[in-house]
């Protein structure tokens, strides 16, 4: 900590942090890391023509540019081939096939912001950001909120434009998981200076209510299985399971009541047929030995 803070009160330590972090960003997911990084450098760049003095962004460069070759170098020596494994071979995440093409991106975007398994649908305090996100007080903001702002708009745009599923075995939509410190960062801000009457606190206090109750039914199953787009044709036990929330919360209520209310009321809103079908899927997918014997030694 303390060779950690001796770094960063240099004059150049800052920036170099921030490529580091950055080129970190980019090792980790590449689309996030890309337009974090551009948007740092953009910003680093901008002070630089302002102050005639391009060290820092030099120092930012640098590391960033270093952090990057590391991980092509680790990459090599484990695979032969400096990219990162996931990125070779079809039928990925960006994969540009017919279903990409055909896709409704109206109702992808609503499915994926608001929607079954939209971020703001899971984690409501996080539409507090969207004031700054659409730009209301843009020139009043420091660079490096614009920066982290036009960053969040960036790889938001990217994956609704650039995906037809909804991040695999996963719950919610995954994609956008790496922005959530960006949104509670924007929300928090427009909170302490907006959400001061006792009415506006309630309201702030019941959308943080959600979210905490979201995050514990996704924590039964973090990499759950529901409708992915595409990838759950009709026919599929997915493809009339949409809602990873409800999927989950199926799931386990069944596992710690299965005749309690909500399990029942689960089951009767997609059948109990279906329901049965696609808790054999789920329980199979997390490995619950115990709750496959029980469903398959059930009456049916």
């Amino acid at each position: 900590l303390l060779l950690l803070g001796w770094f960063l009160s240099l004059r150049s330590g800052r920036p170099a942090a921030a490529g580091l972090l950055a080129g970190a960003a980019l090792l980790t997911e590449i689309p996030v890391g890309a337009f974090l990084g551009l948007a740092g450098g953009i910003f680093f760049l901008s002070g630089a023509l302002k102050t005639r003095q391009y060290r820092a962004l030099l120092c930012y460069g640098g590391c960033g540019i270093g952090m990057i070759a590391l991980g092509a170098g680790l990459n090599f020596l484990a695979h032969g081939t400096v990219t990162p494994l996931y990125l070779h071979g079809g039928g990925g995440t960006f994969d540009v096939s017919e279903a990409l093409k055909s896709k409704n991106l109206l109702e992808y975007a609503f499915e994926a912001l608001f929607g079954n398994r939209g971020v703001f649908s899971y984690q409501p305090l996080a539409l507090l950001a969207l004031p700054v996100l659409c730009g209301i007080g843009w020139r009043k903001r420091s660079q490096p909120e614009q920066a982290l702002a036009a960053a969040t708009v960036g790889i938001t745009l990217f994956y609704l434009l650039g995906t037809s599923e909804y991040g695999g075995g996963a719950y919610g939509f995954r994609y956008l998981v790496p922005v959530l410190p960006a949104l509670w960062y924007f929300a928090a801000e427009f909170s302490l200076k907006k959400m001061t009457t006792p009415v506006r606190r309630g309201v702030l206090a019941a959308l943080a209510l959600i979210g905490v109750a979201t995050a514990a039914v996704g924590s039964y199953a973090p990499f759950c299985v529901s409708f992915e787009g595409y990838r759950s044709p009709p026919g599929t036990v997915t493809h009339n399971i949409r809602n990873s929330f409800a999927a989950n919360l199926l799931a386990w209520s069944y596992e710690n009541n299965p005749g309690g209310m909500i399990a029942q009321l689960l089951i009767r809103h997609y059948g109990e047929a279906e329901a049965k079908r696609y808790l054999l899927e789920a329980y199979s997918n997390t490995k619950n030995i115990e709750m496959l014997r029980r469903l398959v030694s059930e009456p049916q």
